[in-house]
């Protein structure tokens, strides 16, 4: 699974446990699934606070990523992580 959360919101975390409360109420298959974050919009904010909302993922043990679409590098990093994926199942 993929969580897009928006890098410009106000608290990121919040807005993940909101996601992964909501998806444990509908299916416990999904909820227990691989998981990835996807933070979106990172042209919006600072790269410090891009860390730190990050850094705040990794103490969890969750694998991130991080893209805007004006940024043709991230955008091509997404591509290949999620080519990766596919080509394992």
């Amino acid at each position: 699974l993929m969580h897009c959360i928006a890098s410009d919101g106000d608290d990121p975390m919040k807005d993940y446990e909101v996601i992964r409360r909501e998806l444990g109420e509908y299916s416990r298959e999904l909820f227990d699934k691989k998981e990835h974050i996807l933070f979106t919009k990172t042209d919006l904010i600072s790269k410090e606070d891009l860390a730190e909302k990050i850094k705040l993922f990794k103490k969890k043990k969750k694998d991130t990523l991080a893209v805007s679409i004006y940024d043709p590098e991230a955008v091509e990093e997404l591509k290949k992580f999620l080519s990766g994926l596919a080509n394992k199942v």
